[in-house]
């Protein structure tokens, strides 16, 4: 799964990515074709070297640095055209030779601002010192290319003999363009076995950029690096989710951050509606997605166990297109996830009030019956319900605290028995809803 895929997740990476602060469109498109890491060392790896680019950037002293490094990386531009021609054995013009230069030029530079920030052995830049040289002869070090004077005497002459002309001197013209050609042949063969080292210097300036961009949002959103979990248990101590997070507080109300612990056995969430079940699946898929491409996690502390697959399902599943109600809709989406989980592999699955879209007594059965086929199968199962789904071995159970007193606690707490809370004419009442209404409800569930 590439990361351009779950952009649109509804679980709300893309406003994650929106905070990501990336300074050139190389690195973007590098990152939206990075892989979800799936193996621990390669992510161990990465994970390293965010906490090294962390470390270094939250120093106050290396702001300066930083800054320098940061207006470097908006100069970065994606010149793999040029440098597949260069590598093909073509004759580049001045403007691609140009781009060679440029891109040698900002290696040198960001090399030495990452050795400043002591940061040199997280990305591997090559040394194109060599071909800087090739291409700037006067050392001036200057962005710019021409086929210059001191690349041949015979063409500085010429040079030389044209400007004291009156006119257009044709045959002079015509030489000066044969030697120049001349030159810009034999720099393109002299640069073609360092195309390789050009591409790599690319793409490691692009991932310079890319690891700056994370360790930046982790410290200015409060993330952290997650410890990656061995025994297929996932925890969370302090989760939030950011963008949920920032609604809340721009609405003057307070955000409560959850701690959740879960692992290979089936995890009902249950609770009342407007209890946070759906924000804590979409915060669980979304650190799970953000902890696999290698970024920071929103929460406290976080433990990841690895997944090959992640699937989330949410809301509601109708399809125009294609003609499907949300009962089929969603059916099928589920359907989906029970071939996968059989096919193999590490799977996460988090489930949003699964069969909603029938009646109770059906609905009751379809996610009793999802949860015993699933149960033995390698699955990492969520499900938020609001059924009384009767408690089996092998099974965890969490509830949301609920209404405690007037003010809703999203806190997730243990429980044990089959009983679901009964909490949805409190909520309704404290939405103001009809007085009348409510007597009523209460009346048919015996609370006059």
């Amino acid at each position: 799964m590439r990361l351009k895929e779950i952009l649109n997740h509804p679980c709300g990476f893309a406003a994650v990515f929106s905070t990501l602060e990336l300074q050139s469109s190389c690195a973007r498109a590098d990152l939206l074709a990075s892989e979800m890491m799936t193996d621990m060392l390669s992510l161990r790896s990465c994970q390293s070297d965010l906490k090294t680019c962390a470390d270094a950037v939250s120093v106050s002293k290396n702001r300066p640095v930083v800054g320098r490094l940061l207006l470097k990386l908006q100069s970065l531009k994606d010149i793999h055209t040029t440098l597949s021609r260069l590598e093909a054995g073509e004759t580049l013009d001045d403007i691609e030779l140009y781009e060679v230069k440029f891109l040698g030029m900002l290696s040198l530079e960001v090399r030495d601002l990452l050795s400043q920030l002591h940061l040199s052995g997280i990305v591997e830049i090559p040394d194109l010192e060599k071909e800087v040289d090739l291409l700037d002869p006067d050392g001036l070090r200057i962005a710019t290319f021409c086929v210059y004077d001191s690349y041949s005497q015979e063409l500085a002459q010429c040079r030389a003999e044209s400007r004291q002309k009156e006119g257009v001197d044709s045959e002079l013209f015509l030489k000066i363009n044969e030697l120049e050609l001349s030159i810009r042949k034999k720099l393109s063969a002299t640069l073609q076995p360092s195309a390789s080292r050009l591409q790599a210097a690319q793409k490691a300036l692009a991932q310079t950029d890319i690891l700056m961009a994370k360790a930046r949002q982790l410290l200015a959103g409060g993330f952290c690096i997650p410890e990656i979990s061995e025994d297929g248990a996932t925890s969370y101590k302090g989760m939030f989710h950011p963008e949920v997070k920032s609604v809340t507080e721009a609405q003057g109300r307070e955000y409560q951050p959850v701690d959740i612990t879960f692992d290979s056995r089936p995890t009902l969430i249950i609770g009342a509606n407007m209890g946070g079940k759906t924000v804590v699946l979409k915060t669980v898929a979304l650190c799970q997605f953000l902890c696999q491409f290698g970024f920071g996690v929103p929460a406290l502390q976080a433990h990841v166990a690895l997944k090959d697959e992640i699937h989330f399902c949410i809301g509601d599943h109708q399809s125009v297109a294609e003609g499907l109600s949300s009962f089929a809709a969603e059916i099928r989406q589920t359907d989906d996830v029970i071939r996968a989980a059989r096919k193999g592999g590490r799977l996460l699955v988090l489930l949003d009030e699964p069969a909603r879209t029938t009646n109770p007594v059906e609905g009751t059965a379809l996610v009793r019956g999802l949860l015993q086929v699933l149960r033995p199968l390698p699955v990492c199962l969520l499900l938020a319900t609001h059924y009384a789904i009767p408690s089996e071995p092998g099974q965890h159970r969490l509830k949301v605290n609920g209404l405690v007193g007037d003010h809703m606690d999203y806190a997730l707490t243990e429980v044990e028995g089959d009983s679901v809370p009964l909490e949805a004419l409190r909520v309704a009442e404290r939405l103001n809803a009809d007085v009348e209404w409510m007597r009523a409800a209460a009346a048919f569930l015996g609370r006059e």
